[in-house]
């Protein structure tokens, strides 16, 4: 008697496949959403920190201009949005930070800071 053989994958070895296929799937979507979340951290801390320069930048023309030389103080409202357009329209703030949903405005003892949004 002849016996044939038959050649392809037997249902468990295509299931086993499958599975191994799902777990990689799983963990390079894992992978990805990790750093999409990083990269909004990355984000808020790069705008803080160019509000912050833009703030020490404000503080030193404040500090260093007088009546006498036609430099006028640069006096920003108290409000985050508002801060942000005057920092740009006086040219201390050249970046793309347009809205305060990524940082948030702080005051402690009559200055101004930008930090990270949690």
């Amino acid at each position: 008697m002849s016996r044939k053989l038959l050649r392809g994958f037997t249902a468990i070895e295509l299931i086993a496949v499958v599975c191994v296929l799902l777990i990689l799937a799983g963990i390079v979507i894992a992978v990805f959403v990790s750093g999409k979340d990083t990269a909004v951290g990355l984000r808020r801390t790069n705008a803080a920190a160019a509000l912050n320069g833009a703030e020490r930048s404000l503080l030193d023309h404040n500090s260093s201009s007088a009546p006498a030389l036609g430099q006028d103080p640069v006096s920003p409202p108290a409000d985050g949005l508002g801060r942000i357009a005057a920092l740009k329209a006086a040219g201390f703030l050249a970046s793309l930070v347009s809205s305060t949903e990524d940082v948030i405005l702080v005051q402690t003892n009559g200055i101004y800071y930008w930090a990270p949004a949690p």
